[in-house]
């Protein structure tokens, strides 16, 4: 099998990756961001960075919202919270 493109714009370890329609998709992971990319760009289309922690999950609803569940570290030593936050992707 032979790699037919790649994109390296997260600054750490990517956690997830979902898909959002037939040309978008959103990849989260360890930089505390969610980028969004079109398949038929060769960049990211849109980043969300203000996460409290790393981007751990995330799952599409009906194509119009996406959730995201996020964690930030030592988040029981200092009495943070992970957080569930939706994000309404249309237009």
């Amino acid at each position: 099998k032979k790699i037919v493109n790649q994109w390296r714009e997260h600054q750490k370890r990517v956690w997830h990756i979902q898909s959002l329609s037939e040309q978008l998709f959103a990849s989260s992971g360890e930089d505390r961001s969610i980028k969004f990319w079109d398949v038929r760009s060769e960049k990211s289309v849109h980043t969300i960075g203000d996460h409290v922690g790393q981007v751990t999950a995330m799952l599409s609803l009906n194509g119009t919202t996406l959730v995201a569940g996020t964690c930030p570290e030592k988040a029981f030593e200092r009495n943070k919270r992970a957080e569930i936050r939706f994000y309404d992707i249309r237009g």
